[in-house]
């Protein structure tokens, strides 16, 4: 969730509202009253944002064919569309590799001005059936740059028990008061058996 946190974040400092819906399951696939939970949460919303890790992929896939409607706009991000984007591309809107602050703020300000996604680098998406990838851009060189992650949590909801619930702002009722973090950009190590190898391509 922590790069949701600071997609969040960075838009809210360029002025726009966000809303935050963090579906972890251990299931295979979500009910289908979570999927109208989730609807109705993002209904007011132009342009919805998905990431996921590649074991999650099946469940994004079933929010993507459920909120996939004419006058949204669904970008689908992360480890699993940057690694897949020809696959992630069939399913939503758009795709962005790699990393997505500076592109979802420009995606952002792009429809805002009634203009389209086609020029916007880490973008990928499909034309006349085939596969477009847009260059990508270079890495974000100062990460101090970057805003705190927004941990406001008035507008972030969590599944919990079947249902989405509104995330508590006071961290004491928490389910967790840990987290785990890294305070650098992506993992340092080039483990032969994980994707990382393939990202730092």
């Amino acid at each position: 969730a922590l790069p949701i946190w600071l997609i969040s974040a960075v838009l809210k400092r360029a002025g726009h509202s966000t809303r935050l819906v963090l579906l972890a399951s251990d299931s295979a696939e979500y009910p289908p009253e979570v999927l109208e939970e989730a609807a109705e949460l993002v209904r007011q919303s132009d342009l919805v944002g998905m990431s996921c890790y590649s074991r999650g992929s099946r469940k994004a896939r079933q929010i993507a064919h459920r909120f996939r409607v004419p006058g949204k706009t669904l970008v689908w991000g992360g480890l699993h569309a940057s690694l897949n984007p020809g696959e992630c591309a069939e399913a939503a809107d758009i795709v962005c590799r790699g990393e997505g602050e500076e592109t979802i703020l420009e995606l952002v300000e792009s429809l805002e001005n009634g203009r389209g996604w086609e020029g916007i680098p880490n973008l990928a998406y499909m034309k006349q059936s085939a596969v477009v990838l847009n260059p990508l851009r270079p890495p974000i060189a100062n990460l101090d740059s970057l805003p705190l992650l927004d941990f406001d949590r008035t507008g972030e909801y969590h599944l919990g028990h079947g249902h989405l619930v509104q995330a508590p702002c006071d961290p004491k009722l928490a389910h967790s008061r840990r987290m785990q973090y890294i305070g650098s950009r992506g993992c340092a190590f080039h483990c032969t058996y994980c994707c990382n190898r393939k990202v730092k391509e």
